[in-house]
């Protein structure tokens, strides 16, 4: 597979793993969306509820007397147009609070993680992070994720974190979709918001070097509860960013110094 700088073939060829990653980004989102929808549903169930009681007894007093008024009349009718949504939502309210109860337990439970990851040494706070140079495996991943979550993203310096290989990768891409500069920079941008809009923050959670150019690291996108694993080689003494890896996929990554090819596999779990 193609090794484009910062996952833009990884993403291209994996559009049904992106989707699921992207639906896990937007999860504190979509929980809290859920949680106040079916509040919402609760209190409108409860006001369907008591306009069925209140045309029970409108109906009972028309068993007792012959005729009802105009008003009455009308507000039967309106209360009747109402019934059948009153019973259809009274009938999906265990199912509605078992679904509040699971999203808000699935809330806690990411939050958990969230804080025991802030609790680490080695946590960096996404609204923290700053150019790192490209001296160690870490300070190199530090400054691609600086610059993945930069609103002043420069393209040249961008392309100079990568390997040649991601870069000749990526710019063959570009070609072939004749992108211009500014559209390059966009694609990338949108790239790395798409990446990293779901977390908070990243800690390493494994970091292994099987040869001296080569460094595999599994990073924690804390808040979203997805681990990402970063290829980075060393070139001309700088560490540059080589290949990303999404949960349980696997690839083969040859060092440039001894030529030994090792198989890198991502986790499946956080």
């Amino acid at each position: 597979m193609k090794k484009l700088l910062f996952a833009i073939s990884l993403l291209a060829a994996m559009g049904s793993v992106i989707v699921c990653v992207a639906i896990q980004r937007h999860i504190a989102a979509a929980l809290r969306d859920r949680t106040d929808s079916a509040a919402a549903q609760a209190q409108t169930i409860a006001a369907l509820d008591a306009q069925n009681n209140r045309l029970s007894r409108i109906v009972d007093k028309l068993k007792s007397t012959k005729s009802l008024s105009h008003d009455e009349l009308m507000e039967l009718l309106k209360l009747r147009s109402n019934i059948g949504q009153a019973r259809q939502l009274a009938a999906a309210k265990p199912e509605l609070e078992a679904t509040n109860t699971a999203l808000r337990k699935a809330e806690a439970i990411r939050q958990e993680h969230l804080a025991q990851a802030q609790a680490a040494t080695n946590y960096w706070p996404k609204d923290q992070m700053a150019y790192a140079g490209l001296a160690t495996p870490d300070g190199a991943l530090k400054t691609v994720l600086w610059a993945m979550t930069s609103s002043n993203l420069n393209l040249s310096a961008f392309l100079s974190y990568g390997t040649p290989e991601s870069v000749a990768d990526m710019q063959r891409e570009w070609k072939q979709k004749g992108l211009s500069p500014d559209q390059q920079e966009a694609q990338i941008r949108a790239i790395g918001r798409s990446l990293t809009s779901g977390s908070e923050g990243f800690h390493v959670v494994n970091a292994q070097l099987p040869s001296p150019d080569l460094a595999v690291i599994d990073l924690s996108f804390d808040g979203e509860d997805t681990v990402r694993t970063f290829v980075l080689k060393k070139i001309d003494d700088q560490w540059k960013f080589h290949d990303l890896l999404v949960a349980g996929q696997t690839e083969k990554i040859r060092s440039s110094a001894s030529g030994e090819e090792f198989t890198v596999r991502s986790p499946t779990l956080h």
